[in-house]
């Protein structure tokens, strides 16, 4: 099995030294006309403002050809495919400019005058060059561990707090092995160097971490663990960094049944919100579903298990964030008739959930969303979105075979299906509108009612 390991994307601020900097850029070639067989051979002149180049969405045959040098062709595929480029980090003052050289011919930018978020189109080319600054990845954890499912957390401090789950094949009798995970973490006062990586539980069976800071300004990570092996009973505990070392362990369900896709936010006074999916009655009988609850932490100690959703419906992987004034919001995917996969929201206000509401309902497959609450108290909303009947059976009918799975369905690889694209939306006070262009992401916003 392949090593994993975790690396930590770093923004490089220009508050830092000049001489210190590390700058990193992406170049990319063809935005404009990917024109096959177009040769970008290049470099960048300067062989001293190199610390390393990484290859972007390289095609067979392009590559990293020295410290300073590449490689790349254009290939078109339909236009099917991601445009190349070089991502490169850079050292020196950000006011000196940087030079790469190409067969097409040279181009100059300065580091300084292309922030975050800023597509620079390097003149006489067409638009077909551009330059943006990107962040660098730093690696945090070793070769001892297969590394997943990262957290993490940015105190108040401005201290770094890194958590994930780390497996290790513990034994092995010919082809049957016997392994084990950890929650494991780091940390780091700058992003840049980290600490040696330590054990925050013993090795057991656990899935994903959540990394939050309490009001006290401690680091507490939360997990799901199955105690009981082949039982599928996993529960959510807590432990907290107490200065100097991880803190005992704090359960936190207790429900014979998994509770499992946990996600935690932290309102402005510390309160802690802590949101996942559990599998609980049936409001109608007969075989448990999929609920989305929570719980909140005022500081001191944690409140009642809330229960988010009520429907007969499965509900499935939710997101949380929390406004200034202490609200919390949730957002979800359930699987309802008859479109499946639809967007709901919930408001969370103390211990009471709000009445669930539809943020997409369409026959398309609305999934995975993640929530963030800006400045001004607007919540915005990103999530996946696939095609309808996503998930669903595509064949046909023959019954001299008994098969039955769909009577208009068609071949599986038959027509083209509508692509699909991220999408985003925002909650303000008024109502919430929808608009798309094609072969862009979708974004909804508020507008005053009237």
């Amino acid at each position: 099995m392949p090593r994993t390991a975790l690396a930590f994307l770093f923004f490089a601020f220009p508050l830092l030294a000049q001489q210190l900097s590390t700058s990193g850029f992406l170049l990319t070639y063809g935005l404009e006309s990917r024109n096959e067989g177009a040769v970008w051979n290049g470099g960048i002149e300067e062989n001293q403002r190199v610390r390393s180049l990484d290859g972007w969405h390289f095609h067979d045959g392009d590559r990293i050809s020295g410290p300073n040098r590449w490689e790349i062709t254009l290939q078109n595929v339909y236009g099917d495919v991601a445009v190349p480029g070089v991502v490169m980090d850079l050292v020196g003052p950000e006011s000196r400019p940087v030079t790469v050289y190409s067969r097409q011919g040279d181009i100059d930018f300065q580091p300084d005058e292309i922030p975050y978020g800023k597509l620079f189109h390097p003149a006489g080319f067409g638009g077909n060059i551009g330059v943006e600054r990107v962040p660098i990845p730093v690696t945090v954890t070793g070769h001892e561990l297969e590394d997943d499912s990262p957290a993490l957390l940015h105190t108040r401090q401005g201290e770094y707090w890194l958590a994930w789950i780390g497996y290790r094949t513990r034994e092995r009798d010919g082809p049957f092995y016997e392994g084990a995970d950890q929650v494991m973490a780091s940390r780091s006062s700058d992003g840049r160097a980290w600490s040696r990586p330590e054990a925050v539980t013993p090795p057991g069976d656990h899935f994903r971490v959540a990394l939050a800071e309490d009001a006290d300004g401690r680091p507490m990570v939360v997990y799901s663990l199955q105690k009981e092996r082949e039982s599928g009973n996993f529960d959510l505990y807590a432990r907290t960094f107490n200065g100097d070392a991880w803190g005992g362990e704090q359960q936190l369900t207790s429900d014979p049944r998994p509770d499992v896709f946990h996600r935690v936010a932290q309102g402005a006074d510390g309160a802690l919100t802590l949101v996942w999916m559990g599998f609980r009655d049936n409001p109608n009988g007969g075989s448990p579903q999929s609920d989305i609850l929570a719980r909140r932490f005022d500081g001191r100690s944690w409140g009642p298990e809330i229960a988010v959703t009520r429907s007969a419906e499965d509900d499935w992987e939710p997101a949380v964030a929390m406004a200034k004034d202490g609200r919390a919001w949730v957002a979800w995917d359930s699987y309802r008739a008859p479109n499946g996969y639809d967007l709901m929201l919930a408001e969370l206000d103390g211990d009471r959930a709000g009445e669930s509401r539809a943020i997409s309902a369409t026959p398309y497959a609305e999934m995975r969303a993640d929530l963030a609450v800006d400045g001004d108290g607007r919540l915005w909303i990103a999530w996946e979105e696939g095609a309808a009947n996503w998930g669903k059976d595509t064949g046909y009918q023959n019954p001299k075979l008994n098969i039955f799975l769909k009577a208009d369905g068609s071949r599986l690889y038959g027509a083209a299906v509508r692509q699909t694209w991220p999408a985003t939306a925002r909650r303000g006070l008024g109502r919430i509108e929808a608009r798309a262009t094609r072969r862009r992401p979708r974004c909804r916003h508020p507008r005053a009612p009237g």
